[in-house]
């Protein structure tokens, strides 16, 4: 099987190519996300999750205890602690039915099908973020360390789910026309403020309206 990206000869059951790394069925999607790459996005994660855990609950503390001294000040903090509980869980289901977490955002990564690159649907993203990522949790957490040698990077929920996670393409600019309208040779699939899917020749996102140039 020869790679569309970079024109060389890969074994055609790998869903990214050995030398481009680009993501086979269609390599304007992206490339494979190394495991360091997707355990920098799992880190971002858990820091956002406390940073607003932290910043919610004390700015109401303070709130609260400027209105009306130090009991209401901790009624405020544990006000903000359901509210950071109940909110962010919400917040998740948008970024996951958009294959997305805070973290994959913020790092370029995007979770897709393993077999066309499409959106895997909010569905199969519980399925892999849920129960996928317990049973990768089993067996002093085999599963995550499985994408290390896995020849298309999947852990095992990824395989449960029938996922991959790819590092989403970049906008090259043709240096030719430097001095003239800059023209996207190979654009984003997926809109960088949502994750929503776009065309090369969009100005602005469908979903969110974000500026794709």
């Amino acid at each position: 099987m020869i790679c569309p990206g970079c024109q060389k000869e890969v074994t055609a059951d790998r869903r990214f190519c050995t030398w481009c790394e680009r993501y086979i069925p269609d390599p304007k999607i992206g490339t494979k996300a190394g495991v360091g790459r997707r355990l920098a996005a799992h880190l971002v994660d858990i820091a956002v999750f406390w940073a607003l855990f932290v910043v919610i609950s004390l700015f109401l503390a303070s709130i609260f205890g400027a209105a009306g001294g130090r009991e209401s000040g901790a009624g405020g903090f544990i006000l903000g602690i359901i509210l950071t509980l109940i909110g962010y869980p919400i917040v998740l289901l948008w970024f996951l039915s958009k294959g997305l977490t805070p973290g994959k955002l913020i790092m370029s990564e995007q979770v897709v099908e393993h077999l066309g690159g499409g959106y895997p649907g909010l569905g199969r993203m519980l399925l892999r973020d849920i129960f996928g990522k317990w049973v990768s949790g089993l067996a002093f957490g085999l599963g995550y360390f499985w994408a290390i040698w896995d020849k298309d990077g999947q852990a095992w929920h990824d395989k449960i789910a029938g996922t991959l996670v790819v590092k989403r393409a970049v906008r090259i600019v043709n240096p030719a026309l430097a001095g003239g309208p800059r023209t996207a040779i190979l654009a984003n699939v997926f809109c960088t403020a949502c994750g929503s899917r776009v065309t090369g020749d969009q100005r602005f996102c469908t979903s969110c309206g974000a500026s794709q140039r």
